[in-house]
């Protein structure tokens, strides 16, 4: 069952885009503390960038609800 794994890990890598992001960290001359850190640091500022973006998209949409109302009473 552990050969499989393996072996299945080992096509992924080489067979998918994810096996050359590995390839490229791995040759970045860092600590792996350095590197799990600027991992976290990244995935942390697509979460926020998540946000403001959903926050924006909260606040067209309630614009785009004012104006409607605003039509409708006219």
């Amino acid at each position: 069952m552990q050969i499989k794994l393996e072996q299945l890990a080992a096509v992924v890598l080489a067979r998918s885009p994810l096996g050359a992001v590995v390839r490229w960290v791995a040759r970045i001359r860092a600590s792996l503390h350095t590197k799990l850190m600027s991992a976290f640091l990244v995935v942390t500022l697509l979460f926020i960038a998540m946000a403001v973006s959903s926050v924006q998209t909260v606040l067209e949409t309630a614009r785009q609800s004012r104006q409607l109302d605003q039509a409708h009473q006219r």
